[in-house]
């Protein structure tokens, strides 16, 4: 599509760009929350002295790596998604229903965090967790390629800053897809793994940096 007509279809559309970052901000700040709502469990609740409280606080180890991992992996994802749309002129239908395919997956990380957290030594538990982190990042992906194909994106952006966000997107869906691999013979070494996954997302978003450039 041409950058004028993109330009004139931008101005007759009704949706505010403002809407959806304010609508996929809510919605982070709500996952981030029930990360926390994990560590809540009878055990602990119910403990009737110091000695049954220390021995629950032991058992939730598992719950306590997921929540620290799972926060710094949607931290990453929104810090992205914040680089994305800062990037963008403006937004149309379409791209309006991409980055809610976005958000469901989003969603989905409390579920896939708790089960991992509570089942941290069974495969399945593993490759949904890592499936899950996969799946995010490519609707991301999808957002960024949609609205790069219809010229959405704002004429003076530094496309090498985004070039290395998609950097950053393809390294972890392959290294998610290597320990979704890994659960499949070794789901603890999995659960570990996950652990430095989350380094590497945190490690790429400091060194690369990229809304400043943007």
């Amino acid at each position: 599509m041409p950058e004028a007509d993109v330009t004139s279809e931008l101005s007759r559309s009704p949706i505010s760009k403002s809407r959806l970052e304010a609508l996929s901000d809510g919605l982070f700040a709500i996952v981030l929350t029930l990360l926390v709502f994990q560590l809540m469990v009878p055990s602990i609740l119910d403990a009737k002295n110091a000695d049954d409280l220390h021995t629950a606080l032991i058992m939730l180890w598992p719950k306590f790596v997921s929540f620290f991992i799972s926060f710094i992996i949607i931290s990453v994802f929104w810090v992205v998604h914040h680089s994305y749309y800062h990037a963008l002129a403006g937004i149309n239908e379409v791209q309006l229903w991409l980055n809610l395919l976005f958000l469901f997956f989003v969603s989905l990380l409390p579920f896939s965090s708790e089960l991992i957290g509570e089942h941290h030594d069974v495969r399945v538990a593993a490759i949904i967790y890592g499936m899950n982190l996969v799946f995010t990042t490519l609707a991301l992906r999808l957002n960024w390629w949609y609205a790069s194909s219809r010229k959405l994106v704002r004429a003076n952006i530094d496309l090498a800053a985004i070039r290395q966000i998609q950097k950053w997107g393809t390294i972890n869906i392959l290294s998610s897809l290597f320990v979704v691999a890994t659960a499949f013979f070794n789901p603890l070494v999995a659960f570990y793994l996950y652990v430095l996954n989350a380094f590497v997302y945190l490690g790429l978003q400091l060194y690369n940096q990229p809304l400043r450039r943007l």
